[in-house]
C-alpha cells in the first residue's frame, strides 16, 4: 500500500507506557494530509512485539485489531537492535521512523517533519528532542548544543553541532537511503542508536533540523527506570566503549577529513566518556578501579593526549587526574565544579580571566578559566516586554558571566523572525541599549563583579511585515545570533524576568483584523503568534437563563473548555447555535464555577472585541468574562457576585458603593461585612460592618484603625464580603469595573488598596524600614553597635525570644512551647522574631522585626532561646543565656556536617559549627536523632528526650469531639473520613500534585474527602480545585498538626510528616513515584525507607488508590511495620513534652526575684538610653 510515513515500534514490557505511546502516533496531524499523487495511507504503525512478557502483546494486538493502520508482529526476545532491523523489513512508507513504545511524539512532529524533507528532498529530517517524566519537561545538554535553529538544508560538515546529535528516532529518514547504505542496528548491546546515527549523517547528501521538538523522550522513574540512565555501572560502561569503537572504526576507514576526526573526538571527551568520569563522585575508590580502568584504556588506544588541550580549563584537568591515578583530586573538583564554581569570583589577571581556588584542588591558584567561561556560561533574559500598536518590542540581554561588556562594539548582534512552521525568516531591527546593575537585577552570581553595561538591545517586530503573509501565521520565534570574541552564541529570546509585561503592556493586539498574540513555551521562549480573526464577537447577553454570543453567521462549533486535570467529568461543554436569532448560546447550568474558555473545535480561543471584563446577571446565576489580556472569552459563572458601583478615597478613608446580584432573594439581606480571608488560621479578619438602606450597601472605613492595620502583614491581601440573607450565609470577593488605586503610608509599612489582574479589590502590604534603618549598612551598624551596648545590659530572666524557620513562620516546636507557657505562666515575657513583625500569632507575645533595634535589644536581654533552627550569625550568646535548639522534624535525608562538600568553604562549615555550639539543649523524638546529632551537628550538650511540643495536640486533642470541632472551623463534613495527602517540597518542580484527583474522586468521593497540604508554591495553582467538595486545599492552613487530628489517612513521601502522624497509629501510604531521583539529589539518608516504613511504599496513582480502597488489607499487613517504625524513632514522645521542657529548662533557673525586678528596670531604661 503506497505509503508516506513508517512508524517502527518495538515494544517490550512497557504496558505502563505503550498506551500513551500509541494514541501519540494517533493523534498525529500528518494522519489527516490530503492523499494526493496516488498515496493510499499517511501513517502505517509497525508495532514489534519482542517477546513481551506482561500485557504489552495484549495491547498491541488490541490497536491492531482496532485500526487498519496498525500491524502487530510478534518474535522471540532479541533485544531493541534486532526489533527494529526487523521492523524495517514491513515498512511500506518512502520515509521510515523509530519510535521507542515508552516515548511519545507531540501531534505536530511527523507532519512538520514530513513536509521539510519532500520540500527539501533530503536524506533524512532531524526534528529536536526533549526530555520528560511525571514532573517536568527539560532539554538535554546534547540537544541544546545540536538544535540551536531551524535549517533547512545542511550537512554534518557544515554543521559540526550534529555530532551531538546521535539519537535514532527524531530522524525521518527516507528509505531509499536507508536501503542504499544497508544500515542496521548492532544487536545485543545498549546504545545501539550511535554506531547507526553517526555514519547516517556522513553518508548523507544533505539533512533538514527542525527546531522544535518532535520527540518526547522519557525520563523512566520509580521501579521501571532505564538502564541506559543508570551510567554508574560497568556493563553500561562497556557498552558505551564498544560503540564509541565501532564509530571510530568508521572514521578511521571511510573519512579523510581531520577536523571530523578532531570533532568526534572533542565530543566524546565532552559527553560520552565525561558523564561516566563524573559519576565517579558516587563510588568509593576501591570500588572505581575497574571503572577507571576501562575509561583509562579507551582513552590511551583512541584518542591523542595533546587532544584534550581542546577541552576547557577545568574538564582538561579531570582527565589529568584521572590518567595519573589522582582518584581524590578528581572527586574534589567535580564536587567544586556541581557545588562551589558559581559563587567563585572572577576576574581578569593580564590576559587571563581567573578565579581563586583550592590549590590542593586545583594545582595552582589563580587558576585559569577563559576556555571554560566561553563554553560552559551563557546568560541571557528578556527584560522587558511592549506589545505596542504597531510593533512588538522586546528588550533583552545576552552575556557570558566572566566577559565584560562595557562597549556596544564589545559585542554584535543579528536577529530575525522564524515561524515554526514554513521556517521564513524575518530580518529584524534593533537598538543598542546600555543597562546598568544586571548581576544584581538578575542574580547573576558568577562573574557579578564585572561590567556588562552593553550587553542589552531592543529588537522591534513590525506587524504590517507580518500580516499579509501566511507563511509567518501560527508561531513565531525571534532568533538571536550572538557573537563575542571567539563566541557565537545561537538562540531563541527567552527566560522573561518576572513581571515583564507591566499593567499596560497587553499579551496580545488586535491589527487589522489579525490577532497577535505573546505567549511562553515550556522552555519560556518567547512565541509571537500571528492569526487572521475568524470573526472578532462584539455583543454578549444572558436571555432565558442561557448565555448568548451574538453572531450573525455559524463560524464552526464552538465550545466551553476546562482544565482536563478539573474534576468535572465533562471539560469541552458545546454551545449551540440559533440561525434564525442568530447568535450561540449555552444554558447557565453547564456554565462551571471554576474558570473555563470559549473556543473552537480546533483549541482556538473566541477573540472578543474589546479589552474589557464583562459582568452579567440573572436570577440562575453570575456571569464574568474577563477579556482584559487577552481578548478571550475566560469565563466564570458565580452564585453570588459583589460588584463595586462606586468607590472613592480621602486620605485615609475609604467609601464603597457595593451592588450584590445573587440568585437569593435579597429582600431579606440582614447584614455585609468587608473582610480579609486569613487561610492561616482560618479566621476572618474584619474591616467594616455594611452601612445598609433599602438594599443599597455601603462601607466606609479608615486605614489608620489599628483593628485593620495589625491583619495586613506583608503581603498580598484579597477582600472579600460575608452577607447573611435571613440566615443564608455565603462570601463573595469584590469585583472593580474601573482601575482604583489607594496608598496609605504607616510608620514600617505601606498599604495600597487597589484592582487586580482579575478586577478584584486586594490590599497590598509592603513592609519598611524606618530611616535609622534601612539600608542594610545601617542594620549592620546596629549590630556592631547598639547590640554591643545592649549586651552590657542586665539579662531578663523571665524573657524568653522564638523564633521558627529563620523567622519566617509561627509555626513547629516553638509555637507550641509558646503556647504552652504563654498560657499556664504569663509571668513570662515572650518575644517573637520575625521578618515581618505583623505575623498573625496567637495570646500575648511582642513581634519584633528581625535585625532592628528592638530585635538586637531583645536578643542582648532575653534569658532564653527557643528556634528549630539557627539564630543569625549575629547572635552572640552571653554565658547567662540559655539557648534550646527544638529541631523541626526527624531527619530523614543528611544533613549538616554529615552532607559531604555542603559547605562552600572551611570558614562556612567552622560558622557552621559555632552556631550549633550555642545550644544548651538540643530536643529529640528518639535515640536515633540523638546519636546522629552528636555527629552532624558537632554537639555534645545536654540532649532533651522529651518529644516533640508540637505533637502534643496530637494526643490531647486526640477524641471525636475535638475532631469535629476541627472539621466544623474547616468547613469539613462530620460525615466523611479525610485523606490528607503532605508531600514534601521538590526544588525544581513549583507542583508536587501527582495523585489523579479525578479518579480518585470516582472511586473515594462517597466515604472520603482529600486534603491537600502542599508547598504554597505548588498551592498556588490548585486556585481551581477550591470549590470542589471533595477537594480541601489547605496548604496554606498554618498548623499541621490539627489536619492531622482530622485525618484518617495520610499520604507522603520522604516528608518528617510520616514520623509526627505515626503517633495516632492510622494507616500511612508513601507515595515515592521519584524515590532514586529524590534520594540522589538529597546527597545521602540516613537510613534505607525500604527497610524503615510506617506503611506501603507506592509508585503510581493508582496503587495509592487502589490502597486506600483497600485499607482493610494494607492496615493488616503493614501494622507491625508501623509499631517498628515508631519504637525506633518516637521512642520519646509523649502528651506533656512543652511541661516537661518548662520543667527542665526555665523553672530549673531559679534566681533572686528583687534582683529580677531591679534587672528589668535597668534593663527598660538601658533601652530607651541607647536608643
Amino acid at each position: 500500500m503506497k505509503t508516506r510515513v513508517s512508524v517502527i515500534i518495538p515494544v517490550y514490557n512497557v504496558q505502563e507506557f505503550l498506551k500513551e505511546c500509541v494514541d501519540s502516533v494517533l493523534a498525529q496531524t500528518l494522519i489527516n494530509k490530503e492523499l494526493t499523487d496516488g498515496y493510499e495511507r499517511n501513517l502505517q504503525i509497525i508495532l514489534i512485539d519482542d517477546g513481551s512478557t506482561d500485557d504489552s502483546g495484549k495491547i498491541a494486538k488490541e490497536y491492531a485489531d482496532s485500526f487498519d493502520n496498525i500491524d502487530y508482529i510478534y518474535e522471540e526476545n532479541q533485544g531493541l537492535g534486532h526489533a527494529r532491523n526487523y521492523g524495517c523489513e514491513f515498512a511500506e512508507g518512502d520515509y521510515i521512523i523509530f519510535l521507542d513504545s515508552d516515548d511519545i511524539v507531540p501531534p505536530k512532529a511527523y507532519e512538520r517533519m514530513y513536509d521539510s524533507a519532500v520540500k527539501n528532498d533530503v536524506d533524512f529530517t532531524i526534528g529536536n528532542v526533549t526530555r520528560f517524566n511525571s514532573k517536568k519537561t527539560r532539554r538535554n545538554k546534547i540537544h541544546l548544543i545540536a538544535f540551536s535553529t531551524t535549517k533547512e538544508v545542511t550537512h554534518i560538515t557544515e554543521t559540526p553541532e550534529l555530532f551531538y546529535d546521535t539519537t535514532a528516532w527524531n530522524k525521518l529518514i527516507k528509505k531509499t537511503f536507508w536501503k542504499k547504505h544497508d544500515f542496521k542496528f548492532p544487536e545485543g548491546i545498549l546504545y545501539e542508536d550511535i554506531p547507526v546515527s553517526m555514519p547516517m549523517h556522513y553518508l548523507a547528501d544533505k539533512v533538514s533540523i527542525i527546531y522544535e521538538t518532535c520527540y518526547l523522550w522519557r525520563i523512566r522513574e520509580g521501579m521501571s527506570k532505564s538502564i541506559t540512565q543508570t551510567t554508574d555501572d560497568t556493563k553500561n560502561l562497556k557498552d558505551r566503549l564498544a560503540v564509541l569503537r565501532m564509530v571510530d572504526d568508521f572514521y578511521n576507514k571511510n573519512v579523510n577529513e581531520k577536523d571530523l576526526h578532531l570533532t568526534k573526538t572533542i565530543k566524546w571527551l565532552k559527553i560520552d566518556l565525561k558523564m561516566y568520569v563524573e559519576t565517579l563522585i558516587k563510588q568509593t575508590e576501591e570500588e572505581s578501579i575497574p571503572y577507571r580502568d576501562l575509561l583509562i584504556d579507551y582513552i590511551k588506544e583512541n584518542i591523542d593526549l595533546n587532544e584534550l588541550n581542546y577541552l576547557n580549563e577545568i574538564d582538561k584537568l579531570k582527565y589529568e587526574y584521572l590518567l595519573n591515578d589522582e582518584f581524590d583530586k578528581l572527586v574534589n573538583l567535580i564536587n567544586f565544579e556541581k557545588k562551589d564554581l558559581k559563587f567563585t569570583k572572577v576576574y581578569p589577571n593580564g590576559s587571563h580571566m581567573v578565579i581563586d581556588v583550592d590549590e590542593n584542588i586545583f594545582g595552582t591558584s589563580p587558576f585559569i578559566v577563559d576556555q571554560f567561561l566561553k563554553e560552559d556560561f551563557k546568560i541571557k533574559n528578556i527584560q522587558n516586554i511592549a506589545l505596542k500598536k504597531n510593533e512588538l518590542i522586546v528588550k533583552a540581554f545576552t552575556i557570558i558571566p566572566g566577559i565584560e561588556i562595557k562597549d556596544f562594539k564589545d559585542r554584535e548582534y543579528s536577529f530575525n523572525l522564524v515561524n515554526s512552521d514554513s521556517h521564513k525568516k524575518l530580518p529584524l531591527e534593533f537598538d543598542n541599549v546600555k543597562s546598568k546593575n544586571l548581576p544584581s537585577e538578575f542574580n547573576i552570581q558568577y562573574g557579578n563583579n564585572l561590567s556588562y553595561d552593553a550587553a542589552s538591545f531592543q529588537v522591534h517586530v513590525p506587524y504590517s511585515k507580518l500580516i499579509d503573509d501566511p507563511e509567518f501565521n501560527g508561531e513565531n520565534r525571534i532568533e538571536v545570533n550572538f557573537k563575542q570574541d571567539d563566541v557565537v552564541y545561537n538562540y531563541f529570546l527567552s527566560k522573561p524576568k518576572k513581571r515583564s509585561f507591566t499593567a499596560s503592556n497587553l499579551k496580545a493586539r488586535i491589527y487589522e483584523n489579525t490577532y497577535i498574540y505573546i505567549a511562553y513555551d515550556e522552555y519560556k521562549e518567547l512565541i509571537l503568534n500571528i492569526n487572521p480573526i475568524k470573526y472578532c464577537y462584539d455583543e454578549v447577553m444572558i436571555k432565558e437563563d442561557k448565555l448568548c454570543i451574538n453572531s450573525p453567521e455559524h463560524n464552526g462549533d464552538l465550545y466551553l473548555c476546562y482544565d482536563e486535570n478539573l474534576l468535572n467529568d465533562e471539560y469541552n461543554v458545546p454551545l449551540d447555535y440559533n440561525s434564525e436569532k442568530q447568535f450561540y448560546f449555552i444554558d447557565l447550568d453547564k456554565i462551571a464555577n471554576v474558570p473555563g474558555q470559549i473556543r473552537y473545535e480546533n483549541g482556538e480561543p473566541i477573540v472578543y472585541k474589546d479589552k474589557k471584563q464583562l459582568y452579567l446577571h440573572s436570577n440562575e446565576g453570575q456571569i464574568i468574562i474577563n477579556a482584559l489580556r487577552d481578548y478571550h472569552f475566560d469565563i466564570q459563572r458565580e452564585d453570588n457576585l459583589s460588584l463595586i458601583s462606586k468607590i472613592s478615597s480621602n486620605n485615609q478613608t475609604v467609601d464603597m458603593d457595593v451592588d450584590l446580584y445573587s440568585i437569593n432573594n435579597l429582600d431579606n439581606l440582614n447584614s455585609a461585612v468587608l473582610y480579609l480571608k486569613d487561610n492561616v488560621n482560618f479566621e476572618d479578619a474584619p474591616i467594616a460592618s455594611a452601612n445598609i438602606n433599602n438594599g443599597k450597601i455601603n462601607f466606609n472605613f479608615n486605614f489608620s484603625n489599628e483593628n485593620i492595620l495589625k491583619n495586613l502583614y506583608n503581603g498580598v491581601h484579597d477582600v472579600y464580603v460575608k452577607y447573611d440573607v435571613d440566615g443564608i450565609v455565603f462570601t463573595t470577593p469584590l469585583y472593580l469595573l474601573n482601575q482604583f488605586s489607594h496608598e496609605y503610608s504607616a510608620e514600617l509599612h505601606d498599604y495600597k488598596l487597589y484592582r487586580s489582574g482579575k478586577s478584584t479589590l486586594r490590599i497590598r502590604s509592603t513592609s519598611k524600614w524606618p530611616e535609622s534603618e534601612n539600608t542594610k549598612m545601617k542594620r549592620k551598624e546596629l549590630s556592631r553597635t547598639k547590640y554591643e551596648l545592649f549586651r552590657k545590659l542586665p539579662v531578663n530572666p523571665k524573657r524568653i525570644m522564638f523564633e521558627s524557620m529563620w523567622g519566617r513562620q509561627f509555626s513547629c516546636n516553638p509555637r507550641y512551647l509558646y503556647e504552652y507557657i504563654n498560657e499556664n505562666y504569663p509571668d513570662y515575657e515572650c518575644i517573637w522574631s520575625f521578618i515581618d513583625e505583623q505575623k498573625r500569632i496567637t495570646g500575648n507575645a511582642k513581634r519584633v522585626r528581625k535585625n532592628s533595634l528592638k530585635y538586637y535589644y531583645y536578643l542582648a536581654t532575653s534569658k532564653f532561646f527557643c528556634d528549630n533552627v539557627n539564630f543569625d550569625n549575629e547572635f552572640i550568646k552571653r554565658d547567662e543565656q540559655v539557648y534550646i535548639q527544638t529541631m523541626h522534624g526527624t531527619p530523614l535525608k543528611t544533613l549538616g556536617l554529615d552532607v559531604k562538600h555542603d559547605f562552600k568553604s572551611k570558614e562556612n562549615e567552622k560558622q557552621y559549627i559555632d552556631r550549633c555550639k550555642r545550644w544548651d539543649y538540643l530536643l529529640v523524638q528518639s535515640d536515633y536523632v540523638a546519636g546522629l546529632s552528636k555527629r552532624c551537628f558537632d554537639y555534645d550538650e545536654e540532649i532533651l528526650k522529651f518529644g516533640y511540643p508540637r505533637n502534643d495536640i496530637l494526643y490531647s486533642n486526640d477524641n471525636p469531639d475535638e475532631i469535629n470541632k476541627l472539621k466544623e472551623k474547616l468547613g469539613i463534613p462530620l460525615d466523611k473520613k479525610v485523606i490528607l495527602y503532605a508531600p514534601t517540597w521538590r526544588m525544581k518542580n513549583d507542583f508536587d500534585l501527582m495523585l489523579d484527583l479525578k479518579s480518585f474522586k470516582k472511586s473515594l468521593s462517597d466515604e472520603y474527602v482529600l486534603i491537600l497540604r502542599m508547598h504554597h508554591l505548588a498551592s498556588n495553582k490548585l486556585n481551581q480545585l477550591e470549590k470542589d467538595d471533595f477537594i480541601f486545599d489547605l496548604s496554606k492552613y498554618g498548623s499541621i498538626e490539627e489536619l492531622y487530628l482530622v485525618s484518617d489517612i495520610l499520604i507522603t513521601d520522604y516528608s518528617s510528616a510520616m514520623f509526627d502522624y505515626a503517633i495516632l497509629d492510622r494507616p500511612i501510604l508513601l507515595f515515592a513515584y521519584d524515590m532514586e531521583e529524590y534520594v540522589n539529589s538529597i546527597r545521602g539518608t540516613y537510613f534505607d525507607l525500604e527497610e524503615y516504613h510506617p506503611g506501603p511504599i507506592l509508585y503510581t496513582s493508582k496503587e495509592v488508590e487502589n490502597a486506600i480502597i483497600n485499607l482493610e488489607d494494607i492496615e493488616e499487613e503493614y501494622k507491625e511495620d508501623r509499631y517498628k517504625f515508631k519504637e525506633k524513632f518516637l521512642q520519646y514522645e509523649c502528651e506533656k513534652s512543652s511541661e516537661l521542657i518548662f520543667n527542665k529548662v526555665f523553672n530549673n533557673n531559679k534566681s533572686n526575684s528583687i534582683k529580677d525586678s531591679f534587672n528589668k528596670i535597668v534593663s527598660k531604661i538601658g533601652f530607651e538610653v541607647i536608643k
